[in-house]
């Protein structure tokens, strides 16, 4: 297997993974945590310019704890005005997938060094 071929076959699960969005979900964030357990959720207070997304998040009380950035965060639920999780989008993975796909039948008919004869006519 040449060099190429192993790094395309390395990044694809992480150019994959990049096919998530982040999904706002419409129920407690406790029913979330409890029922889904992500590794992630990416939380929205009013007192927060932007968004921080928390690693290992789990509640305590009234309390959601995580840490963002390596630091550990405590947000009172009450505080908490959306909760977000990611989520795989299944049209921009089948749109990568055909992408990736007509890549590499792109480059196997202009340099046949890169995978087997194709003949075109």
């Amino acid at each position: 297997m040449n060099v190429r071929r192993l790094t395309s076959l390395i990044l694809l699960p992480a150019w994959l993974n990049a096919c998530a969005t982040w999904q706002v979900q419409t129920v407690a964030p406790e029913t979330v945590l409890n029922e889904d357990r992500p590794e992630k959720v990416q939380i929205k207070t009013a007192s927060m310019p932007e968004p921080i997304v928390l690693d290992g998040p789990f509640i305590s009380g009234d309390t959601l704890y995580g840490t963002a950035q390596s630091v550990a965060v405590a947000i009172p639920l009450s505080q908490v005005d959306s909760l977000a999780v990611k989520k795989a989008d299944s049209g921009k993975a089948v749109l990568s997938v055909a992408l990736v796909a007509m890549l590499v039948v792109g480059l196997a008919v202009a340099d046949p060094q890169l995978g087997p004869p194709i003949h075109l006519w």
